[in-house]
């Protein structure tokens, strides 16, 4: 009874908060392409804004960066809860959130990750490898070329994580 009244409730707020004017405004910036922060956004209520924007955004992957391995955790727990009380009135969400952990070793160390630790990430670049691989069919399919389809990807590979390893 407690947990259909919470999901109930939950759902109505979701519905409330994505016809208010800041919301639509954010889809359709988010539409044309634009860019978002959650710098503005307070600490707690960004799991329940990530959730808001896989509702918003079904098809599109949301992607979020903590800054530290404790952060990512309550996020990740939070975020679960948030969705889990979504879906049990609304459509469910296609997939779970993933959990993208910290590699917890230094490369010149000479001892392995944890074995959950490197399922985790395994898990989680296959799913995101299987989204970017649907994302290159439907720019086929709309006749772009392979420069079209391969470089944003290549580019944001090579951005987010050589630049950063080689950096640091």
């Amino acid at each position: 009874m407690a947990q259909n009244l919470a999901a109930t409730a939950t759902s109505d707020l979701f519905a409330k908060v994505s016809t208010t004017p800041a919301a639509q405004s954010l889809v359709r910036r988010l539409e044309n392409g634009g860019v978002f922060s959650c710098a503005g956004i307070d600490e707690a209520a960004r799991p329940f804004f990530a959730a808001l924007l896989g509702l918003l955004f079904p098809e599109r992957p949301i992607v979020v960066v903590t800054d530290l391995l404790k952060t990512q955790e309550s996020f990740q727990q939070d975020l679960e809860t948030w969705l889990g009380l979504q879906s049990t009135v609304r459509i469910p969400q296609p997939t779970q959130p993933l959990f993208y952990p910290a590699w917890e070793v230094l490369p010149h160390e000479n001892k392995l990750p944890h074995s959950d630790t490197i399922t985790d990430r395994l898990q989680t670049l296959v799913a995101l490898a299987a989204q970017a691989m649907t994302a290159a069919l439907a720019a086929g399919r709309r006749s772009m070329d392979w420069v079209g389809v391969c470089l944003p990807g290549c580019i944001a590979a090579l951005g987010g994580g050589t630049i950063r390893d080689v950096l640091s």
